[in-house]
């Protein structure tokens, strides 16, 4: 590999900076220096580190081991075989934990290391900024194709402005633009000397680290659960409760389980709800605390919806020490912005889990202080000074970025068609237009203003962890003076109802002409193209209907338009859940076909397929409704998976725990016909159609694609 091979290893540094801290990237790297140097000081001390780093980081190794989720064969085959290669050292006995654990302190080999190979002669420091311009840029003009690089030295004593010249380079495989130079001898004098041994003011060793785990134990599953249910086999003899009529392919489908093993609701107040699991399945000592967080004021404008982005942005920001050292121990904190409010989850090892997430949430909560002790105009002591623009530069180039693949900007386009509210990303972009803090921090108040919090909290825990937990986020709730949303202040997401075409006249009906954008790279040369069509509001009939039919066709879709017509390099087809309303999406991205061959080409195989499928061997229809059932009926590889699962089903306001039992039991009743009465309905136009279709073309900028792309 590239880091890692026979001829040598690759220690590496990586750094995220801002437009303004590509200007101090010596700076920056001076820093990692002269923490070799506070390191190279320790060593060189009759007591050497402090013991405690190394066995910490052991216990961390361990633990991480033990307790990590199972690999797939795939990925288990995979490991062994990379172990078994000319390059690894492992010995035969180390095959399996070989890479996982530490097995011996070396102060010895660790001093080698640092004194003579991290040094500033034996590094190379790789600089990638869109700051120096598109390779496009640079066509045209004098360069050195070559497979060896041409070094030329700095001018400005090695500023980053410096960095493009004229001589130029191309990497001849990719095509990618660079240049080569000498780092100035007054810059590697300065890392020369960050390097000597001694202990700055500026840097220490890590603290102990508070989030390591200390207690494993599996807690105590309540008396009632003493009483197992019954297994599938118990259930063998029932043919009709396992059987597709009289084929014997259809899976066993397990029985249902007690409320006991359900998310169950211990908290149920006006301003929080939580739902907890204790954990039967994985036995091990970890758990999942996910939080949803519904603002009556987040999604109001676009400058709602972007300050929203951009409190998280901060908050994960002013956390990065607290996060990492969590991390490092397993344990992880996770915060997401949507439309609703926000979610947070925090995920690992139970022991100190609740700690990490009463620390994060009143990390979060810090912007709405109670009105007597902060004007609302400061930001909070948590955010360090200069964070606000820099987290602001970095959400404006998300914001400037998000679209420019075809495909991504196609389906946020048709969800913005669905609702309105969804706010473009330019739309944002333009609210953030010289905003400064005292109205960001206003805008932030009246989002937190009025809240209600909905809890998940899975795993090895037990009920009485689950009401801390609650106590815990009420506390936190009620300090910073959040109010109760009321709840019919809480926005509905409402989902635009398609027309359907008028007298089934798709060519001539203007609500079915596509939605037609040029895409936002004017470098980006594919074409993506989505036909949507609308079922109707969830309901567990048409959902099954829906996935049914997207499985028999899949196969067929991509083998005709990706392999046999080569239409484009993705062809797919799926169910689309949109807000609580069913629908079906057909997807093409194509460098090679235009939009309209591609939509063309898409009602043209939805002709085709109502007859291949009428046809369609009983026996065939069955086989891929078992196969669906399987799918559905597999089980959870992790404890996040399982969590997931249950979280999709609280955000989406369903609360149905076994959703995918209840879906393998509706496949059951399935019938071939009534997946033609389905598809006729749903896809075809006619006089009994009830289609409901809405196109989506982003062209590229490639020929023929951009034939009808549009000027503005």
């Amino acid at each position: 590999g590239y880091e890692d091979a026979s001829s040598h290893a690759l220690f590496s540094l990586g750094f995220v900076l801002s437009e303004e801290g590509g200007h101090y990237w010596t700076e920056i790297i001076q820093y990692v220096y002269t923490y070799i140097g506070m390191i190279r000081h320790y060593f060189q001390q009759p007591d050497g580190m402090p013991p405690w780093l190394y066995k910490e980081l052991e216990a961390i190794q361990n633990l991480s081991y033990k307790f990590a989720d199972e690999l797939s064969p795939a990925d288990f085959v995979e490991d062994i075989v990379e172990n078994l290669s000319p390059t690894s050292t492992l010995p035969h006995d180390r095959l399996l934990d070989g890479n996982g654990l530490m097995f011996e302190y070396d102060s010895v080999a660790i001093l080698d290391i640092v004194e003579n190979y991290l040094t500033p002669e034996n590094s190379r420091v790789d600089f990638l900024s869109s700051t120096f311009g598109r390779s496009s840029d640079y066509e045209g003009s004098s360069d050195n194709t070559s497979s060896s690089s041409q070094v030329e030295p700095f001018d400005n004593d090695g500023d980053a402005i410096s960095f493009v010249t004229q001589n130029h380079q191309t990497e001849p495989m990719f095509g990618t633009t660079f240049w080569c130079h000498v780092i100035p001898f007054k810059i590697m004098d300065q890392w020369r000397m960050a390097s000597q041994p001694s202990v700055p003011n500026t840097l220490s060793l890590p603290p102990v680290n508070p989030f390591l785990p200390t207690c494993f134990e599996l807690k105590n599953l309540p008396v009632e659960d003493v009483v197992e249910l019954g297994t599938v086999e118990d259930h063998l003899e029932d043919a009709t409760f396992l059987k597709l009529e009289d084929d014997n392919t259809f899976p066993p489908i397990p029985p249902a389980s007690s409320e006991a093993r359900l998310p169950n609701l211990i908290v149920d107040s006006q301003i929080l709800k939580l739902w907890h699991l204790q954990d039967r399945k994985f036995k091990r000592p970890i758990a999942d605390l996910r939080l949803k967080f519904v603002a009556t004021n987040a999604n109001i404008s676009p400058l709602h919806r972007a300050c929203a982005d951009l409190y998280v942005m901060l908050c994960q920001d002013s956390s990065t020490e607290t996060t990492y050292q969590a991390s490092v121990c397993e344990l992880e904190f996770v915060g997401s912005a949507n439309d609703a409010g926000f979610h947070l989850r925090a995920y690992g090892f139970d022991h100190k889990l609740l700690c990490l997430a009463e620390k994060m949430i009143s990390i979060y909560l810090s912007f709405r202080l109670p009105s007597e002790t902060n004007t609302g105009v400061n930001l909070p002591n948590t955010i360090k000074p200069g964070r606000f623009q820099a987290c602001l530069e970095s959400l404006r180039r998300n914001y400037g970025n998000f679209g420019l693949k075809a495909s991504g900007l196609c389906t946020n386009t048709r969800l913005r068609c669905l609702r309105p509210t969804i706010w473009s990303a330019h739309s944002k972009l333009q609210a953030l237009n010289n905003l400064a803090t005292n109205t960001f921090m206003t805008t932030i108040r009246s989002i937190l203003d009025q809240m209600s919090v909905e809890v998940l909290y899975h795993g090895n825990c037990n009920q009485d962890d689950a009401r801390t937990a609650a106590t815990m986020i009420g506390n936190a709730l009620k300090t910073s003076g959040v109010k109760t949303a009321p709840k019919e202040s809480i926005p509905k997401e409402l989902v635009l109802k398609i027309r359907a075409a008028e007298n089934n006249d798709m060519n001539n009906d203007l609500s079915q002409q596509p939605v037609t954008l040029p895409g936002l790279d004017p470098n980006e040369s594919n074409t993506a193209v989505e036909l949507y069509f609308q079922i109707g509001v969830d309901n567990i009939e048409e959902r099954v209907m829906i996935d049914v039919l997207c499985q028999v066709m899949y196969e067929p879709l991509f083998d005709q338009l990706r392999t046999k017509e080569q239409f484009g390099y993705h062809v797919s087809v799926g169910p689309r859940w949109t807000y609580g309303v069913l629908g079906m999406s057909f997807e093409v991205v194509t460098a090679s076909r235009s939009a309209v061959e591609a939509t063309e080409r898409l009602e043209r195989f939805l002709i085709d397929f109502r007859k291949v499928l009428e046809e369609m061997l009983p026996s065939t229809f069955a086989e891929q409704v078992a196969s669906l059932a399987k799918n559905k009926l597999q089980m959870f590889n992790s404890l996040a998976e399982e969590s997931s699962s249950y979280w999709s089903e609280i955000t989406a306001g369903r609360y149905d725990w076994e959703v995918y039992r209840n879906e393998a039991l509706e496949l059951r009743g399935i019938k071939q016909e009534n997946a033609v009465a389905a598809y006729e309905k749903w896809l075809l136009s006619g006089t009994e159609s009830n289609r409901r279709r809405l196109a989506m073309h982003i062209i590229g900028s490639g020929v023929p694609v951009s034939l009808d792309r549009p000027k503005n």
